[in-house]
């Protein structure tokens, strides 16, 4: 409420992944007229809601490009609605993923015959099946049942007015933030690791966030001319935009030579009309 004030937001809708699907969270967001979209678990459902969900019957095509797409928009609830999507994309990654987990675990089925190491590794838990007191085996029960949930995934939502298409649109624009956590991190350190005051930490901080603002506009100003270039294409080009700094030995002159700019680097400057003048000059005094 106070964050939508401050910036006279007039709409605020909470996207987050299922990690902030439980009750507790769900019934608090509803009480306060949180809107909001969440990734929901769908094989945490009950029994009756998993059947509907896996019957398949009445999802409806859906238009994407290069994947095919099917999706039903279920009344979870009077405030609540569930939109499952199924790609076959995301089928055809889901099945592979767990091929491998699966071609790893007969692996070490044959070489390891320790079953408590297998247990404990929660990748393997769901495709072994315990006989006796050391008896391992894959549990070809358990990876047909996994199998079933291949290429589907659900949101919930409280959302009345969106369609369902747009629901989901807004929930895979995650990637954007877990991008974004990922360049603070490692691409403009953001973890004041050589600061130990609260002053410098906080300064530290706040110049990160000025960077991070800057490369995501010069991304924006990018994309407008159909450039795509990474954050860390970005900081690259721009860190490789050196001069070289030379001092004739007799006379005592400087001299400042340009580095040669990459063609990236020639666009970056050309956005924002500024030159990048490759000529070496001598350093006045």
């Amino acid at each position: 409420g106070k964050l939508k004030e401050k910036l006279n937001i007039q709409r605020m809708i909470l996207v987050a992944d299922s990690g902030l699907f439980n009750k507790t969270n769900i019934d608090y967001l509803i009480e306060n007229d949180i809107e909001f979209i969440v990734g929901a678990r769908l094989k945490n459902l009950s029994n009756q809601w998993q059947d509907k969900i896996l019957d398949g019957k009445n999802y409806l095509k859906a238009t994407k490009k290069e994947d095919n797409l099917r999706i039903y928009d279920f009344e979870y609830s009077e405030k609540l609605r569930l939109v499952v999507s199924y790609s076959e994309k995301r089928a055809e990654k889901d099945k592979k993923d767990r091929e491998q987990a699966i071609n790893k675990l007969k692996k070490r089925l044959k070489s390891n015959k320790n079953a408590k190491s297998l247990i404990s590794n929660y990748g393997y838990q769901k495709f072994i099946k315990i006989e006796g007191e050391s008896n391992v085996s894959v549990n070809e029960e358990k990876i047909m049942e996994a199998a079933q949930w291949d290429g589907l995934h659900g949101v919930l939502t409280n959302v009345k007015d969106l369609k369902a298409e747009k629901i989901l649109e807004q929930y895979h624009g995650l990637w954007q933030v877990e991008e974004s956590f990922r360049i603070h991190k490692h691409d403009l350190l953001i973890r004041p690791i050589f600061h130990w005051t609260a002053r410098r930490i906080k300064s530290h901080i706040a110049l990160v966030y000025m960077s991070f603002s800057l490369i995501r506009f010069l991304q924006y100003k990018l994309n407008s001319k159909s450039i795509k270039l990474s954050p860390e294409k970005v900081r690259n080009e721009l860190c490789h935009a050196q001069e070289s700094l030379l001092k004739h030995t007799i006379t005592n002159d400087r001299y400042i030579i340009p580095s040669k700019p990459t063609e990236n680097l020639k666009m970056i400057y050309s956005i924002f009309k500024k030159k990048y003048d490759t000529t070496p000059c001598k350093l006045s005094k």
